[in-house]
């Protein structure tokens, strides 16, 4: 059964020191630029909104003052999403437009904590790996403590393995991995990734989750040229704790073997940890729910 989801403190500075900045390059040409820099200043919401469809279409505009604009209205978007309605719906409408005008962090988050709360699972995955992706690629005035980026990377791992499904593991635009697989994201270091990688009752051969999963850790490790590799098994409290800790190293065995057989020539390392490291519960479930019985059912991988 789910609690309240957590949430991260998701608001936006509202200060104008950029808009200075925009202000003193002026060009006679780009004809909404004083009202528009002036309704940006004074906080008119409603005149800039209309204004920047001018700007957005006007050649003589220049690059700058779109990006600007685009921030602000983002920005503004985005805080009436998270502050002035209670309504979901209305919070997903303002958070898409938001996007429209220009992609942030907070505003892929603050979408995938609003589909994790109607337990969309599939799409809360999507929509925090995305915020994954913006946090490792975007513009670094998009700020980020390290406990945030930390929790957004733990909500979408958590979002991957409530999703009952195989979901998207997202690749940056650089194409090197992205998602739950990005190694570092603005200095904080990933240093485990944690799979579902599911098996059938009181057995070690796979689930058709877990056999999917299996073959994405396969094909990651060899797209990453790994060499070595360290399995960790872990498993729900449900039954004896001696027991669940043979299980947890016998299925981390036998995924160390599918890999192998995938073709993985480095080494594995198995380690098996049974019902004793419970994931973090950034979701807040119940711990006896269903739900978190399946986050604790998992595979953590560390590479090197």
């Amino acid at each position: 059964m789910l609690k309240k989801t957590n949430t991260l403190t998701f608001r936006m500075a509202v200060g104008m020191a950029f808009a200075t900045g925009v202000a003193t390059a002026a060009t006679a040409e780009c004809a909404a630029y004083g009202a528009f820099t002036k309704a940006v200043q004074d906080n008119d919401f409603t005149a800039a909104e209309i204004l920047f469809e001018t700007v957005e279409l006007d050649p003589n505009c220049s690059d700058d003052l779109r990006s600007w604009g685009a921030s602000y209205l983002a920005r503004e978007t985005f805080i009436s999403a998270v502050r002035d309605t209670e309504d979901p719906a209305q919070s997903e409408k303002l958070l898409s437009k938001a996007l429209g005008y220009e992609e942030h962090w907070r505003t892929y988050s603050e979408l995938g904590r609003l589909a994790g709360d109607r337990e969309d699972f599939a799409e809360a995955a999507m929509l925090y790996q995305k915020a994954i992706n913006r946090l490792a690629e975007g513009p670094k005035e998009h700020k980020a403590t390290d406990a945030e980026i930390e929790e957004v990377y733990q909500l979408a791992t958590a979002s991957v393995s409530l999703a009952g499904e195989v979901v998207e593991l997202p690749k940056m635009r650089s194409g090197a991995p992205g998602g739950i697989f990005a190694g570092t994201i603005r200095g904080f270091v990933v240093e485990e990734v944690s799979l579902p990688i599911t098996y059938q009752f009181n057995k070690t051969e796979f689930d058709d989750q877990g056999e999917a999963f299996a073959g994405v850790l396969a094909d990651h490790l060899q797209e990453v040229g790994a060499t070595r590799v360290v399995l960790s098994g872990h498993t729900d409290p449900k039954g004896d704790e001696d027991y669940n800790l043979r299980l947890s190293v016998d299925r981390a065995e036998a995924l160390g073997k599918y890999l192998e057989e995938a073709g993985f020539d480095g080494t594995i390392e198995v380690l098996g940890f049974g019902e004793t490291q419970p994931p973090g519960n950034v979701l807040n479930l119940d711990p006896d729910s269903d739900e978190y019985h399946r986050l604790s059912r998992r595979v953590v991988f560390t590479l090197g």
